[in-house]
């Protein structure tokens, strides 16, 4: 009843749905609330509620239900949208705890069909896109998608029919990247979502200059595999890749961008950019490949925070050199010039001792740096290493001086 009046105090149109735990975990005890807390995740994850189980009908005890916009699940519902909001409440002896959970619909385990699809793209279009485009809308060139796998350079969409233009992108598993598109490769003609990481079939606004920060979201979710205990033994690891189709819908006024996973779990070869594979064989750890579409940046206050390309050394290795403007500097690695892609400490100013591990690729490095200590002019060698460790990606990072303002000012 409590929720019944904080929730649904007024007439509502949408019904409060209920659910409950033990019906279907059994009294789990101290265990119960987190029995529900997991529960509540798998059916975010999946978008639809599993029902109550032996529930056949209310108790007359709750009669007054009937005046607040409630229903117990006896059936499978699904959300009505790919994310939504849920309520878990626990009670104990003399603590109860409601915590709000938020999730979003994971399309690896339930992708949506072609036809659905389809349908949906014929009713948002219809009747027609109500007109046509302004002159300033349409392209001479056409339409180029700019994303962080590609370090933000602009790259051609590929007509498939009148009105629909698409582009291919290979994703390792595990990472995201996030676009938009230019219209004449012109970054002041950006199409754009209405808000930050938007999802597969948003509306396109624009085109403008003042939405940067707004961009879809394409994500590459992990899917375990099976390890043989060879990625421990020296052996060159395959990366698994997941292939999308990104595309661009265009009726009349009215414009749409969606994509859909197109191979799963694709292997790349191996790419070591001219390195000498034999001293793979050496290593304790397998390094990584090459990760596709992935460059590496240092920025810290030598650079003025600006993105500094490193160096790809041999397989999984980049190094950079920094020259210090002042006795100390802090600085933080991005992947392809993408400020949601950082690695970073755990804490600020770590340094090399501290043996801080390396987190992310992440949008949570915000005041979290490396810093190194020396002296103004000093040269700096960092090295970002990226490696398999049972089967599971990591990066380490070091640094070291290379030249001494005594030796520089000798010379």
């Amino acid at each position: 009843m409590s929720l019944g009046r904080c929730l649904r105090a007024e007439q509502s149109d949408q019904s409060l749905d209920l659910l409950a735990v033990r019906p279907n975990g059994g009294n789990s005890q101290h265990a119960c609330g987190l029995l529900g807390l997991l529960r509540v995740l798998s059916s975010l994850s999946w978008g639809f509620l599993a029902p109550t189980l032996h529930l056949r009908e209310l108790s007359p005890l709750l009669g007054d239900l009937c005046d607040f916009p409630i229903d117990f699940i006896t059936d499978h519902c699904d959300f009505r949208s790919s994310s939504s909001f849920v309520g878990v409440t626990a009670r104990g002896f003399g603590t109860n705890v409601h915590a709000v959970v938020w999730g979003r619909l994971d399309e690896t385990k339930r992708p949506s069909p072609e036809s659905r699809v389809s349908q949906h793209g014929k009713l948002l279009f219809w009747p027609g896109g109500g007109g046509d485009l302004l002159d300033a809308e349409q392209p001479e060139l056409g339409y180029y998608i700019v994303g962080s796998w590609s370090s933000w350079s602009p790259e051609p969409m590929e007509e498939e029919e009148d009105g629909c233009f698409g582009f291919t992108v290979s994703l390792p598993q595990g990472t995201r990247e996030a676009f938009q598109i230019w219209i004449d490769s012109n970054p002041g003609r950006a199409l754009h979502p209405a808000c930050t990481d938007a999802s597969s079939g948003s509306a396109v606004h624009g085109p403008s200059s003042d939405h940067c920060d707004n961009t879809w979201l394409l994500q590459s979710r992990v899917i375990p595999q099976v390890h043989t205990g060879q990625e421990q033994s020296g052996f060159i690891v395959r990366q698994i890749c997941d292939e999308f189709r990104i595309r661009l819908r265009v009726r009349g006024k009215w414009r749409l961008v969606d994509w859909q996973q197109v191979i799963c779990g694709k292997e790349e070869e191996p790419c070591w950019d001219g390195a000498d594979t034999a001293k793979v064989d050496t290593l304790v750890m397998a390094p990584a490949t090459q990760p596709i579409n992935s460059v590496y940046y240092v920025m810290g206050s030598p650079t003025s925070w600006a993105f500094e390309q490193m160096s790809c050394a041999g397989p999984g290795i980049y190094i950079a050199v920094l020259r210090l403007t002042t006795a100390a500097c802090d600085f933080q690695i991005a992947r392809n010039k993408d400020w949601e892609q950082v690695l970073h400490p755990s804490f600020p100013r770590a340094k090399l001792e501290d043996a801080n591990p390396v987190l992310g690729p992440s949008g949570d490095g915000q005041g979290r740096y490396w810093r190194i200590d020396g002296q103004s002019d000093d040269l700096f060698r960092i090295e970002l290493r990226h490696l398999v460790l049972c089967g599971k990606g990591v990066h380490e990072i070091s640094w070291r001086r290379v030249m001494h303002k005594t030796w520089h000012a000798k010379r």
